[in-house]
């Protein structure tokens, strides 16, 4: 008997205890008509009969509060007048506190860009096409449903968008991004270039591909895009070539003729630091160096060299030196050498060397020597040598020795050594 009235009287309270109802699950009614925060709060505790506390700062006490409610309880109330997300509530026995708490906002590092590539007519998918954002430098490719995705590293960016595919118009657009999107995308087919066979420059013997030259591997790496999030192949070999007015770039790649630049010949290129192109039909000019695959027909200047794989026509200047890989017509102008593999007709003018590798017709000027394997017509002048593997018919003129294999036909003049071979 003393056993369960032992439990009756421990027991009891307990259950009183877990069956009280807590301060802010309480239901009551209030009618709050333009008082301040402070004073509605303190008529609330009276009426839900709560003490409360908090710390300076955490409530606006001075805000105007009309409320009226008749069901709600006190915690719904009490979200309701002070409105706050960083205010939350503490009970301690019969007294209500009032806290602040950080809210920790998680922000996205990144934002997805994706959809898909569909010709403009047909309204079939694109596949291996390219959406590449010129500033990040970071691109994604189609694949045999057109579809692509690219993860943009900002939250909150415009994007300014290309989208490449062979034979088609390439599309080029501004695209604020600051959350996961789709865009699908609708290319028109290109009309037909007028192609240029470059098959006929790889028949001559003498031809070099520009790209094996030591100073454009240096400078300009073959073959290599960066895309996003890895490194991937891309033969820059081009079968056809097509001929564009204007190109504006900063180095192959990132240019306004994007991916094509080894199959684009250019009118007008203007490049911060390095052109690269097929070819020149026009102007060209670059604050560092310039490569053209095949021919430049027109003015090229560079602040270090000019690079040609095939044949020269117009004027070329550079402040180290100019290099063609087969005939030169018209003048050149370096600050140290201008090389041309075949023959040259105009005017070349080096601070230290031309180095011509068959016949010269027109005049040569450098600060140390001219060097040509065939026969010479013109004038020569250097300040140490003249060097001709033929015969020579005009002026020559140097500081040291003039040098030639054949006959010669006309004056020299040296300091040192006139020397001929021939009759």
């Amino acid at each position: 008997m003393l056993k369960y009235l032992y439990i009756l009287c421990f027991a009891f309270p307990l259950v009183l205890f877990a069956q009280e109802e807590s301060i802010l699950d309480r239901v009551v009614q209030c009618d709050f008509k333009n008082q301040s925060l402070d004073d509605v709060i303190d008529e609330l505790s009276d009426i839900a009969e709560f003490d409360y506390s908090y710390r300076r700062g955490v409530l606006q006490v001075d805000k105007r509060i009309t409320y009226l409610s008749t069901d709600k309880t006190v915690k719904q109330i009490l979200d309701d007048i002070i409105a706050d997300k960083t205010v939350s509530y503490e009970l301690s026995g019969s007294q209500l506190i009032f806290v602040q708490t950080e809210i920790v906002v998680v922000r996205k590092t990144y934002n997805r860009l994706n959809g898909y590539v569909r010709d403009a007519t047909t309204g079939e998918p694109i596949a291996s096409a390219f959406i590449v954002d010129s500033t990040l430098r970071i691109a994604a490719e189609t694949d045999q449903n057109g579809y692509y995705e690219l993860i943009v590293p900002n939250p909150d960016y415009t994007l300014g968008l290309y989208c490449i595919a062979d034979n088609y118009h390439f599309k080029n657009l501004d695209l604020r991004l600051n959350s996961d999107k789709e865009l699908n995308l609708k290319l028109k087919q290109e009309e037909k270039w007028e192609y240029i066979e470059p098959v006929a420059f790889k028949k001559d013997p003498a031809f070099v591909e520009i790209e094996n030259l030591k100073m454009v591997k240096m400078i300009l790496p073959k073959d290599t895009i960066t895309k996003q999030g890895f490194f991937k192949t891309i033969k820059l070999d081009a079968i056809d070539l097509h001929l564009e007015g204007t190109k504006i770039g900063l180095i192959p790649g990132l240019s306004t003729d994007l991916l094509k630049d080894a199959e684009t010949i250019n009118k007008l290129s203007i490049n911060a630091l390095i052109g690269y192109s097929a070819g020149t039909e026009g102007f060209e000019i670059s604050g560092f160096m310039n490569v053209n695959r095949y021919n430049m027909k027109g003015v090229q200047l560079a602040g270090f060299c000019n690079n040609v794989g095939g044949s020269v026509d117009g004027v070329q200047a550079a402040g180290f030196y100019n290099y063609n890989g087969l005939d030169t017509r018209g003048t050149q102008l370096a600050g140290f050498a201008n090389i041309t593999k075949l023959g040259f007709e105009g005017a070349q003018i080096a601070g230290f060397v031309n180095a011509n590798n068959g016949p010269v017709h027109g005049l040569q000027m450098a600060g140390f020597g001219n060097l040509n394997n065939g026969n010479m017509e013109g004038a020569q002048g250097s300040g140490f040598f003249n060097i001709n593997n033929g015969e020579m018919a005009g002026f020559q003129a140097s500081g040291f020795t003039n040098v030639n294999r054949g006959k010669i036909d006309g004056a020299q003049f040296t300091g040192y050594l006139n020397s001929s071979c021939g009759e």
